[in-house]
């Protein structure tokens, strides 16, 4: 019995540590969001499950290790493409696929909301408001949501 159970651990263990996220991101050259054999792979994409950052290798694949909290794999969009795919896809997939295209480099615009939880923080309120009054690179609109005790904060450029 004992046996039994030490080898049922060691396969079981064994296996979930060589469990991998795979995919690609490829240039969807006619836009379609299917990827065709012709379509080239793209590589150094940012790809996330939340918990591990990795880069596309030079064929444009994706190897991310598997974890068990991770809901969703996302791919950054790099500076003069848009996505012809989702740019999330659900962790349980067994192949993730991104499509991008290229465009104009100045085609699109950025929103960018994070839910701060900046509670026991004395005016932290006040100090990104003196941080944006200074900071002289900023020039995009900055939007500061209150309710209750949480608070976004968005821009748009």
């Amino acid at each position: 019995m004992n046996k039994i159970f030490f080898s049922l651990v060691v396969f079981v263990s064994s296996t979930l540590s060589f469990a991998q996220q795979k995919g690609f991101v490829y240039d969807d050259i006619n836009r379609n969001g299917i990827f065709d054999k012709n379509e080239p792979h793209i590589p150094n994409i940012v790809v996330s499950n939340g918990f591990d950052v990795v880069k596309t290798d030079k064929k444009g694949t994706l190897t991310l290790p598997d974890n068990l909290i991770a809901k969703f794999i996302t791919i950054t969009t790099p500076s003069g493409y848009r996505h012809t795919t989702r740019f999330y896809q659900s962790i349980r997939y067994d192949n993730h696929v991104f499509g991008l295209k290229k465009t104009d480099k100045n085609a699109g615009k950025f929103i960018h909301i994070t839910d701060m939880h900046a509670g026991g923080h004395d005016n932290w309120i006040g100090n990104i408001k003196q941080y944006v009054k200074t900071t002289r690179w900023i020039l995009l609109p900055l939007q500061v949501i209150l309710r209750e005790s949480m608070a976004w904060i968005a821009t748009l450029g």
